[in-house]
């Protein structure tokens, strides 16, 4: 086992659209006073994960808000088989408020976790739970890790059952508005023994009412007769899209990552959230080095 020091250059995180929580869906030129944080956390010995939390709200009656958290895995390398510490910032934050309809772009200075955050506030037109977001930019990212060779076997899980989310807004019908789905996977060991995906979907509707589903669940994927040491496979997989007719939607993701794809059922004839709509995974051959 061997300790080394790497300095990582980090992509910036895809747009992360915070749910509406309060008010209508807009603004109106009332700000909003926007929040905005981003963490670095090590999970699973070997990845490196950023939460990205936004809080936008207007500053005058009727307070229309935008609240909400998204997580994303930034660095996995297979070759490393634990990150010790991370050496460089782990949190950045930032707070303004918005005065107009433009991307609003928040320098940090180096030494931070952040270098930029790239929000959207207020717009023209509906955008709390819509356009209202944030995108991080990070500053190099230094880390002391431990690489070690072992034994890694490769297994095929089946897909997971169809996973349903609940009915979170509007009547349970679609309409042929959309919906707009969004999807992810990921993998995590837990018990020493097992792997376990945790999915999640949501699906809103592309106009009023707004009709949306959302919500998350765990599946247990496999169970080794050893303890498993890490996950060297990828362990998450996302992807989104606007559903545009009744049918099945097949996601393909192809081989390399977590999801080979993800099977969606978005509107259907008749009612459908809560009820219908959902979510079936695929894996692509998972690996992992036996302890």
């Amino acid at each position: 086992m061997v300790a080394t020091v790497r300095t990582l250059d980090i992509n910036p995180t895809p747009f992360f659209v915070p749910p509406r929580v309060g008010g209508d869906r807009e603004f109106n030129g009332h700000g909003p006073r926007v929040e905005v944080s981003a963490t670095l956390s090590v999970r699973n010995a070997n990845e490196l994960w950023a939460s990205v939390y936004m809080h936008a709200k207007e500053t005058a009656h009727d307070w229309t808000e935008a609240e909400g958290t998204a997580e994303y895995l930034v660095f996995r390398d297979a070759q490393v088989t634990r990150i010790n510490r991370i050496m460089s910032d782990v949190h950045s934050f930032h707070g303004y408020t918005d005065r107009n309809h433009a991307t609003d772009l928040l320098e940090l200075p180096a030494g931070e976790l952040a270098r930029q955050f790239e929000c959207i506030g207020d717009t023209r037109g509906n955008e709390a739970g819509i356009r209202t977001g944030v995108r991080v930019h990070f500053n190099p990212v230094t880390l002391e890790v431990e690489t070690e060779p072992g034994p890694i076997k490769t297994i095929q899980v089946d897909p997971t059952p169809k996973f349903i989310p609940s009915h979170v807004a509007g009547d349970p019908e679609f309409d042929g508005h959309g919906p707009r789905v969004e999807v992810s996977a990921s993998i995590s060991l837990q018990n020493q023994t097992e792997i376990w995906a945790r999915v999640r979907m949501q699906g809103k509707e592309t106009r009023a009412n707004w009709t949306e589903v959302a919500g998350s669940t765990n599946f247990m994927i496999y169970r080794h007769d050893r303890p498993i040491a890490q996950l060297v496979t990828p362990t998450f997989s996302s992807t989104s899209y606007t559903d545009v007719n009744h049918d099945d939607d097949e996601l393909v993701l192809g081989g390399g990552g977590l999801v080979e794809r993800f099977i969606c059922t978005g509107d259907t004839i008749g009612q459908e959230a809560g009820s219908k709509t959902g979510v079936v995974v695929r894996f692509n051959p998972i690996s992992f080095l036996e302890a």
